[in-house]
């Protein structure tokens, strides 16, 4: 009886069970994106761009070694700024250039995420940089060789 009133309700809406059922398993589907899927699908499709496509691996480095380890098994749907924040304070102020490199590394991963259709918000990054602050990181040039 139950079923029944539920059906008659979809249909009221406008809305088939049918469609209904489909829809809840795109969202919940939607959720199922990893951060690390997506980390590895945008490498793939930015190698063209790469020296070497890639091979070297460098490109893909800072996100392996910071940020997959403990972003990694996250749905990319739901990473938000204090998450990327928590990752990168520990290297912001004393490897200012590899943090950099995973952050923007990140913001191309959560592109490629939203090309997909996947539900992101494009400013985590800029605003996980606003929290992050000004680097305190000098550059020390070395002296050249006698």
């Amino acid at each position: 009886m139950n079923l029944q009133h539920n059906g008659a309700l979809f249909y009221v809406r406008g809305v088939t069970p049918f469609k209904e059922r489909e829809k809840q398993k795109r969202e919940a589907m939607r959720n199922l994106h990893y951060l690390k899927d997506i980390a590895l699908d945008a490498f793939e499709s930015h190698k063209a761009e790469l020296k070497g496509d890639g091979k070297a691996g460098n490109w893909f480095l800072p996100l392996q070694l910071y940020v997959l380890p403990k972003l990694g098994c996250l749905p990319v749907s739901e990473i938000t700024q204090t998450d990327i924040r928590n990752v990168l304070a520990p290297i912001w102020h004393t490897k200012a250039a590899t943090a950099e490199k995973a952050l923007n590394r990140l913001n191309i991963c959560l592109k490629h995420a939203a090309a997909l259709g996947l539900d992101v918000d494009l400013q985590t990054t800029a605003k996980a940089r606003a929290l992050l602050g000004k680097k305190r990181h000098k550059t020390q040039n070395l002296s050249a060789m006698d």
